[in-house]
């Protein structure tokens, strides 16, 4: 039920849904419930406590190593990147993935069994372990920033297109905004 090996990223909506993303390169989707306790009975001490359970609505297969970061856009999209140096979107309702972002552009379907159509085959992407991913909002719209062990940040719109890409010399671990 729980990922093979530790969770390594962790994203929470206000919706209550949790995607867990581990060092087994899985990841999982997860709804977060509470159910109301039955109502004391005559003489009980205390009422029941409400119980809290996260129930496991999808699995996510598809990268070959650690998840690095998880963003979700318009609670519709999941990116996600990993050390096996890619970027993948799904689709978050049915699980599919919809775009890969590799190093090199691939003519055939990604690992894990999903065919991608020809318009969604891998993009260009960073060339090393990808090593987080944000969502920054800015003038010109929302754009999703991703590092890497490369010595790259590169900035994508939400269709997946690189709009920018700003190289460091050295490998970049993570990423922060501040408000």
């Amino acid at each position: 039920y729980a990922h093979a090996m530790g969770v390594s990223s962790l994203l929470v909506t206000k919706d209550m849904v949790v995607v867990s993303g581990s060092k087994d390169g899985t990841i999982r989707i997860w709804k977060f419930t509470t159910t109301n306790p039955a109502v004391a009975t005559p003489g009980a001490v205390a009422p029941a406590s409400p119980a809290s359970e996260f129930l496991l609505l999808n699995t996510l297969f598809g990268h070959a190593r650690e998840i690095t970061g998880l963003v979700l856009i318009n609670m519709s999209m999941i990116w996600s990147s990993s050390t096996d140096y890619t970027i993948r979107l799904w689709d978050a309702n049915t699980g599919q993935c919809q775009h890969l972002i590799t190093s090199a552009e691939e003519k055939t379907p990604p690992p894990g069994g999903n065919m991608l159509a020809p318009a969604d085959r891998a993009k260009k992407g960073h060339t090393h372990a990808v090593t987080s991913l944000l969502v920054w909002k800015s003038e010109g719209g929302e754009f999703i920033l991703s590092s890497s062990l490369d010595g790259k940040v590169m900035a994508w719109s939400a269709q997946a297109e690189c709009v920018a890409s700003e190289p460091n010399g050295r490998g970049v671990v993570c990423m922060a905004i501040a408000h």
